[in-house]
């Protein structure tokens, strides 16, 4: 028998690429490329050619674990769905604010709502989160409150529509390869003029006036920052005071967009007056760039339009994220780049769906749909649902592990995730987790969280399901199961609809394609996106689509904001440094990504491929701070933040500036997380990941 080739996408980052994988004679063999898909265009980076990999990987949880004195032992799955119901009942007869839910960016948008819904109409808390609170959650504050709407406004492809590029806290070269070749065909094609036509003839809305302009701000000399015009190698924690020096020149220099700003933003009149007395020379000095090449950024961005901002966790993950996102906000309305062909604000997620995951309401603040958690839109809800729900927000998970390491946690049921890696303080999860009275994870491996739990059971891969994903730039793909999970694995869809029928809920849906269709009613921006509209466009819909013969939105706020008048915000941002160095403390830690891995490492630590990349946790130092402290290549040292200590091997790279290290986020030997700490954004909850304190202590 021949082999076949059925079309999916990507299970890892955001960018949602379209992949073929090969299946012969039952079973999954390989991947191919899809060279027409609008985002990966062909090109696919080392985890989308090995994803196939993880499908019959021999370390698959198989059948439903509980744990005993002596370790785990399996149950039936009608043992598994007994128990969990009956810790559901006594919760929510208890206090259903002592459950918390986790769900997933892994997952397909049907189960992400199926698990904020168990949360809200079955025990009765908007205790429901999931990782866009430790990534964009500064990102749905800022835009809704701003642009009233909380996503990318652009499609990726656009951006070989743009004349300037603003990349800030955000490294695509390494975190969306597939995204970062747009940007590289947008350079080329004006580079040459056999290029241009071979580009054109590809992508048939690219223009041919004018230089493409790359600026970088990014503390690392990064696989993007190598292509840059402009390199803003600013000291982290200064990102407000970088923003804020570009607006003000802007202003200074009368290079707003007049008739934008009166027309479709309110606010700006107070952004002058705030930055009436902003010095310049001094963001200068503690930002560390010189004032010459912030000039020339901000006048490069307001003149060689359009322009777009493309900006990743680099921006959020600080205690000032929300109103760093505000302040590139107000960088677009002043300038008019929004709204338009290359013109634009792209936060560009990091999972596979996140967007899709929020999307959902699985967050603690915001019902489906992004309808804020107060008591008007609980009526909204209790309308679309016939049930009452609760109104008052839930906790943010950054708060939540608090209250569990306090024992007010009794249930905790997560999907898909793997917290005591992710969230901040490995070692305060660690004791959080062993103080919650019953612990079911949900999962495909059995992660480092998973070994922590009550209960553990086996979930399928996206290959192994049906369902939609929304990938960053709003385009929701419809993903058809290929093969059966392993053993007596099911789909995360599957499990939760059996705990629903355990409980008695009725009506049951009948399917991923049933809850579809119930979303489709409840979260405006779906309304006339189907599956048979999503079977006919493989390749996917935008929304928002608000009826069925609308072909989806590419570009976000043409004519209008989806605010009540209409009109963008522009909001005043303080500058605000965020880590200071100490005698005690000299270096700033930050921590990121490497191409070859992703996220906890979950699934690519288990894909010896990508292990030969790169397979344990690394300190990247400067040459010149290796020098002074007689460090080699491969040194052990202690690393140590005023919230932990780890020993880790060196690497020594220019990458990094002096006084900076740098730490990939992947590994376990040691984790990241375990020198952070629990500092958060208080307007979106997300905790501050970018700017450590640090010192080196070297080992005699």
């Amino acid at each position: 028998m021949g082999a076949e080739f059925k079309y999916t996408i990507c299970p890892f980052c955001g960018a949602g690429c379209g992949i073929y994988l090969i299946v012969k004679n039952g079973a999954v063999v390989g991947v191919e490329r899809v060279r027409d898909h609008p985002v990966s265009a062909g090109v696919l980076c080392p985890k989308g050619v090995y994803s196939w990999k993880l499908i019959r990987h021999p370390e698959r949880l198989t059948q439903p674990l509980l744990r005993r004195e002596r370790g785990f032992r399996p149950i039936s799955w009608k043992q598994a769905i007994k128990i969990i119901a009956e810790k559901i009942r006594e919760v929510r007869k208890d206090d259903p604010n002592r459950a918390y839910l986790l769900s997933s960016a892994k997952c397909t948008n049907e189960e992400n709502y199926l698990m904020q819904k168990l949360a809200r109409t079955v025990i009765g808390t908007n205790n429901i989160d999931h990782c866009a609170r430790l990534c964009h959650s500064p990102t749905v504050v800022a835009l809704l409150r701003s642009l009233g709407s909380a996503a990318m406004t652009n499609s990726i492809n656009d951006v070989v529509n743009a004349k300037t590029l603003f990349i800030i806290g955000y490294n695509p070269a390494e975190s969306h390869p597939g995204l970062f070749r747009h940007i590289m065909a947008a350079r080329i094609k004006h580079s040459s003029p056999s290029a241009s036509r071979i580009l054109a003839a590809k992508f048939p809305s690219i223009k041919h006036e004018t230089r493409f302009k790359i600026i970088v701000a990014d503390p690392r000399k990064t696989r993007t920052a190598i292509h840059a015009d402009l390199h803003l190698q600013h000291r982290p924690g200064t990102d407000s005071y970088l923003i804020n020096a570009m607006t003000k020149i802007i202003i200074d220099h009368d290079l707003i967009d007049k008739e934008f700003v009166e027309n479709r933003t309110i606010g700006y009149e107070e952004l002058v007056k705030s930055l009436k007395d902003f010095n310049i020379e001094y963001a200068s000095r503690v930002t560390n760039v010189p004032l010459k090449l912030i000039e020339e950024a901000a006048i490069t961005y307001a003149t060689n339009k359009p322009s777009t901002i493309y900006y990743g966790m680099g921006i959020t993950q600080h205690r000032n994220g929300t109103a760093l996102v505000q302040a590139l906000v107000n960088l677009a309305l002043i300038t008019g780049n929004i709204g338009k062909p290359g013109a634009g604000v792209c936060p560009v997620r990091g999972q596979a769906n996140v967007q899709g995951a929020c999307d959902m309401g699985a967050l603690s603040d915001f019902y489906p749909g992004y309808r804020a958690v107060n008591p008007e839109n609980a009526k909204i809800m209790e309308k679309l649902w016939g049930t009452k729900v609760p109104e008052e927000k839930g906790m943010y998970s950054s708060e939540m592990w608090l209250e569990a390491q306090l024992g007010k946690i009794d249930f905790l049921y997560i999907m898909g995730e793997n917290p005591l890696l992710s969230e901040p303080g490995y070692y305060r999860i660690l004791r959080a987790l062993r103080r919650i009275d019953f612990i079911v994870v949900q999962d495909i491996f059995l992660t480092e969280t998973a070994r922590e739990a009550d209960l553990v059971l086996p979930a399928s891969l996206w290959a192994e399901k049906t369902g939609t994903m929304t990938n960053t730039e709003r385009r929701v793909q419809l993903i058809d199961k290929i093969v059966d999970p392993p053993g007596e694995a099911r789909s995360d869809i599957d499990i939760l609809l059996m705990i629903y029928k355990e409980l008695g809920i009725t009506p049951l849906y009948n399917g991923p394609k049933e809850v579809f269709e119930e979303i489709r009613r409840v979260v405006p921006a779906y309304h006339g996106i189907t599956y048979e509209r999503l079977i006919s466009n493989r390749y996917g819909i935008q929304w928002p689509c608000p009826d069925e013969k609308h072909p989806g939105t590419p570009i976000l706020h043409v004519e209008k904001f989806p605010t009540p008048d209409g009109r963008a915000r522009i909001i005043p941002v303080k500058p605000e440094i965020t880590v200071k160095t100490t005698k005690d403390y000299p270096y700033i830690l930050i921590n990121g990504r490497l191409i070859s891995h992703y996220n906890t490492g979950t699934m690519t630590r288990r894909i010896l491929e990508l292990l030969l990349k790169e397979s344990s946790s690394i300190l990247i130092i400067s040459p010149e701070d290796a020098e002074k402290l007689n460090l080699l290549d491969r040194d052990v040292v202690e690393l140590e933040t005023p919230y932990g200590k780890e020993r880790i091997k060196v690497r020594i790279s220019p990458e990094v500036p002096p006084g900076v290290l740098f730490v990939p986020n992947h590994f376990v030997d040691p984790p990241v997380n375990s020198v952070t700490g629990d500092i958060i954004d208080q307007e979106s909850g997300i905790p501050e990941y970018k700017g450590i304190p640090a010192r080196i202590n070297v080992l005699k």
